[in-house]
């Protein structure tokens, strides 16, 4: 929009002169109006003339649609608005959003994995150091097993029968593994 108004203030395009040449010859989409809003020159086969949408366009860029945005500016006795295709940067993020929320999946699975990974490693520790205890006692508890076999016929525990001691002791060695 810039060089349309470079080019009129330099003379190249001339002024007041030839506007609907200019408006029937240019790809951009442009339409011009005067300071009531009324339509002057379009080259757009639809223009836009709802001046609520045209008033907010002055203000800020506006959605017409999905993939167009209209914008606006004051000039020297009316406006001229401008409407742009953004299908290809609606299109990029869409793919964008897409990508984020596979990127999401990917750490959701990510983190159980490293869950999963804590919780074995965890476990391997704790057999490791049952390991280590069943090592450091099993000499105290093989002693055990023979003074308590050797015993077990003389032994008695008051009113406890010889049977009901070996299941006592069954029961403590569970617990020393």
């Amino acid at each position: 929009m810039s060089m349309f108004e470079s080019c009129i203030q330099s003379g190249l395009i001339q002024s007041n002169v030839g506007y609907r040449e200019l408006f029937e010859a240019t790809t951009m989409k442009a339409e011009l109006f005067n300071k009531d809003f009324k339509l002057l020159y379009s080259s757009i086969d639809n223009p836009v003339t709802d001046t609520n949408i045209l008033k907010k366009a002055l203000k800020e860029a506006t959605l017409l649609d999905e993939n167009t945005l209209i914008k606006g500016h004051d000039i020297k006795h009316g406006y001229i608005f401008w409407q742009e295709d953004i299908s290809k940067l609606v299109s990029i993020n869409k793919e964008l959003e897409l990508t984020q929320a596979e990127l999401i999946d990917t750490g959701d699975v990510l983190k159980v994995s490293h869950e999963q990974q804590e919780r074995y490693l965890r476990l391997t520790e704790e057999s490791r150091l049952y390991d280590l205890i069943e090592l450091d006692t099993s000499e105290q508890v093989k002693i055990l097993n023979e003074k308590v076999d050797a015993d077990a016929g003389s032994f008695t525990l008051g009113r406890y029968k010889r049977s009901s001691f070996l299941t006592w002791r069954n029961y403590c060695l569970r617990y020393i593994y």
